[in-house]
């Protein structure tokens, strides 16, 4: 973790909160090849169904206020459907958090 607020924190609040989620692509290949993230990626791709993305977009800028910005759809006209990015307030650094959505 980078700090108590870092976005690295997905997965934590997700439990917290009873959000289904799991890794997909380079964070996968990371949980089993490097036993954590791929040191050159910069970002998460979690999956999760929409009711649960839905839910995660409403908790997670509560999570994260003050410390990120949290972009997707919701706030932002050039965001895609899937795509939530994560900026530090303070300084340049971007968190990509790509959420592939299943509808059910």
């Amino acid at each position: 973790l980078v700090d108590d607020g870092s976005p690295d924190r997905c997965p934590e609040i997700c439990e917290k909160y009873n959000i289904q989620w799991w890794a997909a692509y380079g964070t996968l290949m990371g949980a089993i090849r490097h036993e954590g993230f791929v040191p050159w990626d910069d970002d998460m791709d979690i999956c999760m169904k929409r009711a649960d993305y839905e839910r995660f977009l409403d908790v997670i800028e509560e999570e994260f206020k003050d410390k990120y910005i949290v972009e997707n759809f919701r706030n932002t006209d050039s965001r895609d459907n899937f795509l939530t990015r994560i900026s530090n307030i303070n300084y340049f650094f971007c968190f990509i958090l790509r959420i592939i959505f299943f509808i059910t």
